[in-house]
Order: structure tokens, then C-alpha cells, then sequence
């Protein structure tokens, strides 16, 4: 399947193309408890101080001709300049995936490869099974890879130098 195939389907919330390969995935409520949680606080902290960028929840994001992402939280500096109904994977500065079992396989290996390659800036991996997130982030906005990796986890605080003042803490984010 083509990119051009699958944006024109009628509906595609919950569903990627991964190198040409039809995903389908339906978070549970666990799943959609802790992003509902974690939108919360980036709303809060975004209506603090005007000019924080904008999360966005899954948007669908182009990759290349056979690759549409759905990630679960993208933030961005800038609000976006759509082109047609998707993102670029390029435009994007912080990307958050909530590890499932069905679908984390793709997450830690084939998503964060791509998501590297396009030049984000930061990806997170929420993973409410190990109480943990993973963090793969670029040490300067010119590093060429992720070169700075990070396991966060219940007791320690949830941060990141693109988001100044923004303080998650993981255990309430968890439910623990």
C-alpha cells in the first residue's frame, strides 16, 4: 500500500503503514488513561507562559511513499503548516509513543529509527507495564543521531530541555 492509498481511505484513526504494512491497533484503556494524563499536563504547561509550541494527539504523520505514522503525543515548536491532512516527520520536535505489547516492537525499533532519521529532536517511550519511560534525544539540535539515552522512572521526575518547566511525575502519570 502506497501513503497516497492510505490517506485516502475513510477513516485511519488507530491504524499506521509501516514500510508498505497495514498496523492495526486499538489502545486499551490503560493505554488511552495515561495519554489522557499526559496531554493534560502538556496543556497546562503550555497555557502558563504563551508560545510553547503545540501537542498534538495522533496525527497522521508522512514519512515517505509507503509510510504514515500515528503517533500517539507529537509537540511542536512552531504550530504546524499542514500539507493536506498529515505532518511531516520532519516538523517534528518530541514524539511520544505509549508502549503496547501488540505494537512496541515497531515503537523501539522501526518507528524510533525513522523518527531519528527524520532529525526529531526527542522520542519517549511510555511503558506502564515496567513503570519506566525510555527517552532517545539528541544531545545538540545538530547531532546527527540520538546520541543521549535515558530510562526515567516511578520517583523520578519526567523533564526534557525542549520543554523548560514542564515536571511529569511518573508515578501519578502511571497511576502509582
Amino acid at each position: 500500500m502506497t501513503a497516497d492509498e492510505f490517506l485516502a481511505l475513510p477513516e485511519h484513526k488507530f491504524i499506521e503503514l509501516i514500510d508498505g504494512e497495514l498496523i492495526v491497533h486499538q489502545p486499551n484503556l490503560r493505554h488511552q488513561r495515561i495519554l489522557t494524563q499526559l496531554v493534560g499536563s502538556f496543556v497546562i504547561w503550555q497555557r502558563e507562559v504563551p508560545g510553547r509550541g503545540v501537542p498534538l494527539l495522533n496525527p497522521n504523520v508522512l514519512v515517505d511513499e509507503h509510510t504514515v505514522l500515528g503517533p500517539d503525543l507529537v509537540w511542536l515548536r512552531e504550530p504546524p503548516r499542514l500539507a493536506g491532512a498529515y505532518l511531516l516527520a520532519e516538523m517534528l520536535d518530541l514524539v511520544v509513543e505509549v508502549r503496547s505489547p501488540s505494537t512496541g516492537r515497531y515503537d523501539d525499533r522501526r518507528k524510533r529509527a525513522i523518527y531519528e532519521e527524520a532529525g526529531v529532536a526527542e522520542y519517549w517511550r511510555i511503558d506502564g507495564d515496567k513503570a519506566s519511560v525510555r527517552i532517545d534525544r539528541r544531545s545538540t539540535p545538530d547531532a546527527p543521531a540520538f546520541d543521549v539515552h535515558v530510562i526515567v522512572g516511578v520517583g523520578d521526575p519526567l523533564t526534557s530541555p525542549l520543554l523548560p518547566g514542564l515536571t511529569i511525575d511518573l508515578g501519578e502519570l502511571l497511576d502509582r
